[in-house]
């Protein structure tokens, strides 16, 4: 039977806190400032922990079965929100913003049955739109449950990422368009959080 782990790590979010072993990794880095010292000491400790899991998995003989999914709601706050160590690279903006640093995010799928068992290579990137939304039923069509209730807002990327985000006008991508939200808060106005 599958088996679904959720595990949401806290370890970049506020409040900016890190145990010294990983603090202390980064803290004579010349040029960071305390604020991204500290940051990468929390990132340290997030990559601590996945390991420490795909360990156990592996110990388990469960890794050959698994599919590891990494991601984030929304880009790092640099500039407004709860600022942090973070960077978006070349992207503007940052969380609470409707700026491309505020509304994407990076993630990774890697795991032996991407390829195993559902025809999806690892390793490669995946230039489409891609909701929070779609991860629900993109795993409920690679696992063959059926979620019930109301209607989904998500869509499923199974078939698009088999095929290797390749598409054409006879094969869009199955994401086309996002709503990104704004709010009021305190006289200002902020884009997704």
């Amino acid at each position: 039977a599958p088996l679904f782990l959720y595990l949401a790590h806290q370890a970049v979010h506020a409040p900016d806190q890190v145990p010294p072993q990983y603090y202390n990794k980064y803290k004579d880095q010349p040029g960071w400032s305390e604020q991204r010292k500290v940051y990468a000491g929390m990132l340290t400790a997030v990559d601590q922990a996945i390991h420490n899991l795909t360990q156990v998995l592996k110990e388990n003989g469960m890794w050959q079965d698994t599919i590891l999914i990494g991601t984030t709601d929304n880009g790092g706050p640099t500039d407004i929100c709860m600022i942090q160590g973070s960077s978006n690279g070349r992207r503007r903006g940052g969380k609470c913003t409707v700026w491309e640093g505020g509304t994407t995010g990076d993630a990774f799928l890697t795991g032996p049955a991407l390829e195993r068992m559902y025809n999806i290579q690892s390793h490669r990137g995946y230039a489409d739109l891609f909701h929070a939304v779609d991860w629900l039923p993109t795993l409920a069509k690679m696992t063959g449950a059926t979620p019930e209730g109301k209607p989904l807002d998500g869509v499923s990327h199974l078939e698009h990422l088999q095929q290797q985000g390749k598409h054409n006008a006879s094969h869009p991508p199955p994401r086309q368009e996002l709503f990104v939200g704004y709010a009021e808060y305190e006289n200002q106005w902020y884009g997704p959080a």
